[in-house]
């Protein structure tokens, strides 16, 4: 395997195509059972039980600044520093390896911190996030 490729776990959220590396992937999960938090910032869409741990559900639509109206289905649970947050996405595809050949630097103009780079899949061209990156509050 070369030094420059990634495998990276792929889903939309506003009908663009994101990858988040698959090593900060702990598990994909149905939108179901989320508990809304009173009085949550309008970004925390709620919160989850996963094996007795409590996780903030955290929409990335919201955050990335699109439109929400499909709605999340999917839950993409990643490890952000030392914990856990679920991100809501509309949908996840599934695992690509990209390699330097379709890897791309950050667009220009883009203003969201945790949007690290691009990458091609086929004709289509997809956004590298970090979930480390993403700034949000918790309360």
């Amino acid at each position: 395997m070369a030094d420059t490729e990634r495998h990276l776990v792929t889903f939309r959220v506003g009908g663009q195509l994101y990858g988040v590396d698959i090593m900060q992937v702990h598990r994909v999960l149905l939108a179901e059972d989320v508990q809304d938090v009173p009085g949550a910032p309008p970004h925390i869409v709620g919160m989850i039980d996963l094996h007795g741990k409590l996780l903030a559900v955290v929409s990335l639509a919201d955050l990335l600044g699109h439109d929400a109206a499909g709605g999340a289905v999917r839950l993409l649970v990643v490890r952000r520093a030392d914990d856990l947050v679920a991100l809501a996405v509309e949908e996840v595809e599934g695992r690509v390896r990209v390699d330097s050949t379709q890897m791309l630097a950050r667009p220009e103009g883009i203003m969201a911190a945790a949007l690290v780079g691009a990458f091609r899949r086929g004709e289509e061209m997809g956004l590298t996030l970090d979930p480390d990156l993403l700034q949000f509050e918790l309360a």
